[in-house]
């Protein structure tokens, strides 16, 4: 929505906000997942439903980590634009796409993983 607006204040204060929401929020449950997960089935990984989801893991986990450093670059070029009192330049622009796309991906394994750690089976078998 900050995109939206147009307003380069706006859109430095939620990028500077949006990252410390996901090191507050999302590095927690980055690194608290699998010790959950793994926790719940007394550390067997030879399970055919824990061994999905940590691929599924794993496959989340990459694209996020794309998409923290264009949030980073992102904040950085929202800062830049508002101390210089310019618009936000093309490059922010195709980052925001590139990172919406890539929370995509992520978010759905991740919420395959919840599934596979609620459900504890493979969903064709």
């Amino acid at each position: 929505m900050a995109d939206r607006s147009g307003s380069v204040a706006v859109i430095a204060a939620t990028m500077r906000h949006l990252v410390i929401a996901d090191l507050v929020f999302t590095v927690p449950a980055v690194i608290g997942l699998p010790f959950t997960g793994l926790a719940m089935v007394s550390w067997d990984v030879s399970i055919g439903w824990v061994q999905t989801a940590i691929v599924l893991y794993v496959l989340a986990g990459l694209p996020w980590f794309v998409a923290v450093k264009l949030q980073l670059d992102m904040r950085r070029l929202a800062n830049d634009a508002l101390a210089s009192g310019s618009e936000l330049p093309a490059s922010y622009w195709l980052k925001t796409k590139i990172w919406a796309a890539l929370g995509v991906p992520s978010f759905a394994f991740a919420l395959l993983v919840i599934y596979l750690m609620v459900n504890k089976t493979l969903p064709w078998g």
